[in-house]
């Protein structure tokens, strides 16, 4: 038989709180997820191809990107909407 040990409890440190002044003039990639609701790899992803256009505030450092709040609204309002759904399975818990 195997012994089983406990393992030691493990601290999770609580994320930091991001704030954000809507009326910044640009954010960060942290911001701009927050602000739009999505994940910073989704943000970085769409800066990288060239979706969502950013500035570089140093020279190496990802945190020094910069994101306008007027491309970061463009960004949104350009992406596709969602179209209704005719799938067999939600008729039939429409209906129900």
């Amino acid at each position: 038989m195997h012994r089983q040990t406990k393992s030691p409890a493990v601290e999770v440190p609580c994320p930091k709180q991001i704030t954000v002044d809507p009326s910044a003039l640009a954010y960060s990639v942290k911001q701009c997820a927050v602000i739009a609701g999505l994940s910073q790899w989704r943000i970085r992803l769409a800066i990288w191809e060239g979706y969502l256009p950013a500035r570089r505030n140093g020279k190496l450092s990802r945190s020094a990107l910069v994101v306008l709040r007027a491309d970061l609204e463009q960004y949104l309002k350009e992406l596709p909407p969602v179209e209704q759904s005719n799938a067999p399975w939600l008729a039939k818990r429409r209906a129900a």
